[in-house]
């Protein structure tokens, strides 16, 4: 009689993960702000003000925001290996194409790619230390993580100005790309393959939503600093991201009231089937229900 097919967790040495899985949240905050200072020499290169060279900054910030919560889904449906690894690898393709732009359009579509990767391992990395490492390690692995985030923090304006004074500001890009490449190859060598996956679907409608009303903050937030914040385009993005956050938690509240009332449903059901069940006396033949 053949047993049955069971996956049994290889026996990995969490040293070395426990350093990939941080180097990914070091390098996403090393990205973030590393750029800053380069908005002059960016804006010079490509033409553009110096205003709209900020995107270059708010936008990778604004996809990381909006996309989080579904990354950490996807995480969840597929397997937060999987989405962590792919996510080092998208990150090191936007870096690579965001050296090699030759206009702020492309260099902005290349940098939103790199918001995308960044995303998906920082949505999955903290879920991942969870379920590699032993409860005995995981609140040191942890703090480990939260070092990394403050030393990429800290270090992204010194390194990005160490950069732009002897090479350019597209070096900044080329080092990321590197770094994301080599680390994403040894993420998907080293990380131990996900045991098991939660399944279920996307709700893009509540996605949609969140991404609406953040983006519509953040474009009337940059358009009013350039303007005023009393006309008339500024007003209605305030509006239209107002009223859908006010969409989206109404939302919420209703799903989580339907989740409430079908598990008390669902308690119910349970209890009366439990209930209709044959009694049962000792050293007797159980009676039918109908015999009562």
């Amino acid at each position: 009689m053949n047993s049955p097919d069971v996956r049994v967790p290889r026996r990995v040495n969490l040293s070395p993960v426990k350093v990939v899985i941080c180097l990914g949240a070091f390098l996403s905050n090393l990205s973030a702000g590393m750029f800053n200072i380069a908005l002059v020499d960016i804006s010079t290169d490509l033409n553009i003000p110096v205003a709209s060279a900020q995107w270059v900054v708010s936008i990778y910030l604004l996809v990381i925001s909006v996309l989080l919560p579904v990354m950490g889904r996807l995480g969840d449906m597929l397997g937060r290996r999987k989405v962590h690894n792919f996510g080092l690898f998208a990150f090191a393709f936007g870096a690579l194409g965001c050296a090699l732009a030759p206009n702020a359009v492309l260099l902005l579509g290349f940098r939103v790619i790199q918001g995308v990767g960044a995303s998906m391992y920082q949505a999955t990395n903290m879920a991942l230390i969870v379920s590699v490492f032993p409860g005995e390690q995981r609140g040191r692995a942890l703090g480990l993580m939260s070092t990394f985030v403050a030393a990429g923090s800290m270090a992204g304006p010194a390194l990005g100005g160490f950069l732009i004074q002897w090479l350019s500001w597209e070096s900044n890009f080329w080092l990321l790309a590197a770094v994301a490449g080599v680390v994403g190859v040894l993420a998907h060598l080293l990380i131990p393959a996900d045991m098991e996956t939660a399944g279920g679907r996307l709700n893009l409608g509540r996605a949609a939503g969140f991404a609406v009303a953040l983006s519509a903050l953040m474009l009337a937030l940059d358009l009013g600093g350039r303007t005023s914040f009393l006309s008339l385009p500024v007003l209605l993005l305030f509006a239209a991201s107002a009223g859908t956050a006010a969409a989206y938690a109404a939302h919420t509240r209703t799903a989580g009231r339907r989740r409430k009332l079908h598990d008390v449903d669902a308690g119910a059901a349970r209890d009366l089937a439990g209930a209709s069940q044959p009694l049962q006396y000792p050293g007797k033949k159980a009676l039918p229900t109908g015999a009562l």
